[in-house]
C-alpha cells in the first residue's frame, strides 16, 4: 500500500522588515508606569466611574468606621452607668437634673419674651 500524501506546507512568514512590523503591543509612552499607561487608554466616563466608585466606598467605609465607635462608646457609657455606685448614680443624676434646670429657664425666658411681645401688640391694635 502506498503512503498517505503529506498535506502542503504553509508559506514561510515573510521576515519582519521596518517597514511592515508593528510597535509591541506592551509599548508605553516614556517614562510611563503600567499602571498609567492602562488607565491613561480608559475612556473618561470609565474613569470617573471608578473613581467615583473608589470615593464611595471610602466615604462609606469612614462613617461606617464613626458609626460603629459611637455604638461602643455608648455600650461603655451604657454599662459604666449600670456598674456605678448609689452615691455615683445620685451625683450623675444631680448633674442631669441641673441641666434640665438651665434648659426649662432659658425656654421660660422665650415663652415669657413672647408673651410680652403679644401684650404689647395687643394694647397697640387696641388703642387704635
Amino acid at each position: 500500500m502506498p503512503p498517505p500524501p503529506k498535506p502542503p506546507s504553509a508559506p514561510a512568514r515573510p521576515a519582519r522588515t521596518a517597514a511592515n512590523s508593528a510597535p509591541p503591543r506592551s509599548a508605553k509612552p516614556p517614562g510611563a508606569t503600567a499602571a498609567t499607561s492602562v488607565v491613561a487608554t480608559w475612556p473618561k466616563w470609565k474613569r470617573y466611574t471608578v473613581t467615583g466608585l473608589f470615593a464611595t466606598a471610602i466615604i462609606s467605609g469612614a462613617i461606617w468606621g464613626a458609626s460603629l465607635k459611637m455604638q461602643q462608646e455608648a455600650k461603655a457609657e451604657n454599662k459604666k452607668a449600670l456598674e456605678a455606685t448609689v452615691h455615683e448614680r445620685v451625683l450623675i443624676l444631680e448633674q442631669r437634673k441641673e441641666y434640665l434646670m438651665q434648659q426649662k429657664a432659658e425656654i421660660q425666658s422665650k415663652i415669657d419674651g413672647l408673651n410680652a411681645r403679644m401684650k404689647a401688640r395687643e394694647s397697640g391694635l387696641s388703642g387704635r
